[in-house]
């Protein structure tokens, strides 16, 4: 197993107790990996299925909305993919304003819980004996300037590089 996979073990193993927390690592997930075009529902989709199953607890305590989501399975050759998704056009509305709020990373177990969310939806991080190199790759640059920002506020170097198309 990879250092970086033993990292997720771990973050995967943390539930946030309080409900802000619980908030502000939904909204990093959500962030990489949300459909936000989507008006009248919203969704994730990841080929990590302890993260779907992570997002769908999150979001059904957070809210207390477990009967209204749903998980699904989709087969792509030898891979699966999977979608959390909720349908109910006011309750997206109600979780999206829950992520927008300007408190959600004033406190530090938030900024803490934001990071753990970003670091399960696309964070690497290199063995400490090569190099220490944590990476998130974002969808965009605000997303990006997010993470920076709360990585900063704890205390931590960040920065922001671009990558060459593919």
């Amino acid at each position: 197993m990879s250092f970086s996979s033993e990292v997720k073990d771990e973050l995967f193993g943390v539930m946030p107790g309080a409900r802000h927390c619980k908030i502000a690592e939904i909204a990093a997930v959500y962030a990489i990996l949300g459909d936000r075009g989507n008006e009248a529902g919203m969704s994730i989709r990841t080929e990590n299925e302890r993260l779907a199953r992570k997002f769908f607890t999150l979001l059904g305590k957070a809210f207390n909305i477990e009967k209204d989501l749903q998980i699904s399975v989709m087969e792509r050759g030898r891979r699966s993919a999977f979608r959390v998704g909720l349908s109910d056009p006011g309750k997206a509305d109600d979780i999206r304003k829950a992520m927008s709020h300007p408190m959600l990373l004033s406190m530090e177990c938030c900024r803490r819980s934001y990071l753990r969310g970003a670091c399960l939806a696309a964070g690497s991080i290199s063995a400490p004996e090569k190099y220490y190199h944590p990476e998130i790759v974002c969808p965009d640059s605000d997303v990006a300037g997010t993470i920076r920002n709360t990585m900063r506020n704890l205390g931590l170097y960040a920065k922001i590089a671009v990558r060459k198309d593919d």
